[in-house]
């Protein structure tokens, strides 16, 4: 028992070890260390390129394989073909200088069509038979599930080649892969996402051309009901006269106070260079009008007629829906300005 105990512990160090060579190799391999920023800014610091042990063992994964223990670590790579260790055991480094060239592209496939709930060791196990495998990517959705899809590199060109011209007869539990090229997948991975975000755009547009086009009708809609309920609006009578005869230097202002002196007046609609104006008073001006005659406008005789009747009716319906649609312009989205 004691025999059988003493077997199966060191058949589970040797697992350990296993699995602790091939992440340190990961780590240090072309594929993982020409990217990692951490890694090569710490090889940098040391004159002959060598990285703590100790931070090694710091890593998340390697503390989920229970490699805490350096010296654990350095047993488990010291016949790696990867890295090798300093003397006194402690540091590691690559063996070979990284190469100037990445040509992992082309030893690199896609596929797809692995189970959610596959995990790395699985998928190590299924490639491990297909050659010499650098490295495994599994693509994680944005909550950090598994896809469905890896990248795997491979040591050579040929290895993947390999796969590619048998890829029809590669089944993961019996189940079919998707295997294409590293290349071929960003391809259509980049025409997709180009036709996702044109049809996103091409969406958004409509939406907007639709949102404009009932904006517009809402506006239409409104406008209708408003000059509908203009027809049933009271008409102020006698408060609106029509000058005319104006001189050229006349103004808004100069009319106002010229017509102010007889009774007191709301506005003047006038246009600049116009010899004609409509000078609306705040209450019944009927009874002032013959005064207000007789008061020459900068030396010049005025025409003033008292507007009644159904012109009185055009010019008022005629003000208000100027004024609905210049405070529609100045306001197109509809909201109520503030007061303050």
């Amino acid at each position: 028992a004691e025999y059988m105990g003493g077997v199966l512990e060191r058949l589970g160090m040797l697992e350990l070890e296993e699995k602790i060579l091939r992440q340190v190799d990961y780590y240090f391999g072309d594929s993982n260390f020409r990217k990692d920023k951490f890694l090569l800014q710490e090889s940098k610091k040391d004159e002959h390129g060598y990285v703590a042990l100790s931070q090694i063992c710091a890593f998340n994964k390697m503390k989920a394989l229970g490699a805490a223990d350096v010296e654990t670590v350095a047993k488990a790579i010291e016949n790696s073909a990867v890295v090798e260790l300093s003397e006194d055991r402690t540091k590691v480094k690559r063996r070979h200088p990284l190469p100037e060239t990445d040509d992992s592209e082309a030893r690199t496939i896609y596929a797809k069509g692995f189970p959610a709930d596959t995990t790395l060791d699985k998928l190590q196990e299924f490639w491990a038979p297909q050659g010499t495998v650098l490295n495994i990517t599994m693509r994680k959705n944005f909550n950090r599930s598994f896809k469905g899809s890896v990248l795997v590199e491979f040591a050579t060109q040929a290895e993947a080649d390999a796969i590619l011209q048998k890829k029809a007869d590669i089944k993961f539990n019996d189940q079919a892969l998707t295997i294409q090229t590293k290349n071929e997948w960003e391809t259509e991975k980049s025409e997709y996402q180009k036709n996702q975000k044109k049809a996103k755009a091409e969406a958004k547009s409509e939406s907007k051309r639709k949102s404009a086009e009932d904006h517009l009708k809402q506006q239409q809609d409104a406008r209708e009901k408003y000059l509908e309920d203009l027809k049933n609006r009271e008409i102020p009578v006698n408060t609106v006269v029509k000058v005319e005869g104006l001189p050229a230097t006349a103004t808004v202002n100069s009319i106002k106070d010229h017509f102010k002196k007889v009774h007191p007046v709301a506005f003047v609609d006038y246009t600049k260079g116009n010899t004609h104006a409509f000078v609306r008073y705040e209450t019944d001006c009927s009874e002032i009008l013959e005064k207000a005659k007789e008061e020459k406008f900068q030396d010049s005789s005025l025409t003033l007629t008292l507007l009644v009747g159904e012109d009185a009716k055009t010019h008022w319906l005629q003000t208000w829906t100027e004024i609905y649609d210049r405070k529609q312009k100045q306001n197109p989205k509809g909201y109520k300005k503030q007061r303050r």
